[in-house]
């Protein structure tokens, strides 16, 4: 049986008034379908039933986040499975002569009473939790994780999160029963209750609006939408 080694290849050039750094692997490749949704949280292409080598989905998505927020772009291109992929993503070059960007003062403007909102994510898969975790903290967000429903409850306690996003397949303690006792705490009576789940259908979340859950999203749920949700929600004044 022929193995093929694994090889990658970089390299960094400069194209006007941008940098250009390109990836290149002759790994699994991708298919044309699957390529649009790569950047997307929690997406994975199909592997064997084993499932020994699949990763979580996030690694694209932390990628896409972190190269958007240094204004550039990426993208990913293959020859279908078995041929490898491409990743180019661009940055803004900077010119010699480029002088230090100012201090911004942090006191100016409102957006960063927003960004600083307090989010619990709860998921008993904890890479899952602090891969989430950390994109939501590059955006601004004071983030704590929690694996299970009693962490979950004493973190809510001591910490006072204004967003909870609550996986719904939790051992022990399901997700609604969480939402229940978090819904039943008088500091969270008002705070965006975001259930993520694996479970589709309408049983489902009628069961999540019975439980307090402001929203009832099907993984995988986007980082972009949560964001939107949170920035859109109307939070009660803090004292």
């Amino acid at each position: 049986m022929l193995r093929l080694e694994g090889r990658i290849e970089i390299s960094l050039v400069r194209e006007g008034d941008e940098a250009v750094l390109t990836v290149t692997d002759n790994g699994i490749g991708m298919t044309a379908e699957f390529l649009p949704t790569i950047f997307t949280i929690f997406v994975q292409a199909e592997r064997s039933l084993d499932r020994k080598s699949a990763g979580l989905g996030l690694g694209l998505a932390l990628v896409h986040q972190l190269v958007e927020l240094h204004h550039g772009t990426v993208r990913a291109v293959s020859d279908g499975p078995g041929q490898g992929s491409t990743f180019v993503v661009r940055l803004p070059a900077l010119s010699q002569a480029c002088p230090l960007a100012a201090p911004v003062d942090d006191a100016v403007g409102g957006d960063s009473v927003v960004a600083q909102r307090r989010i619990l994510v709860v998921d008993d898969n904890t890479d899952a939790a602090e891969s989430l975790a950390m994109l939501l903290t590059l955006d601004g967000y004071v983030v704590e994780t929690a694996c299970d429903g009693p962490s979950a409850l004493q973190l809510a306690t001591d910490f006072h999160p204004e967003v909870v996003l609550l996986d719904i397949g939790l051992p022990g303690m399901d997700g609604f029963e969480i939402g229940r006792r978090l819904r039943a705490m008088p500091r969270l009576a008002n705070a965006l209750l975001i259930a993520l789940s694996g479970y589709a259908g309408e049983m489902h979340r009628d069961r999540a609006r019975q439980a307090g859950f402001d929203h009832y999203l099907v993984k995988p749920a986007g980082v972009t939408l949560l964001k939107q949700l949170i920035t859109s929600f109307q939070f009660p004044r803090r004292p």
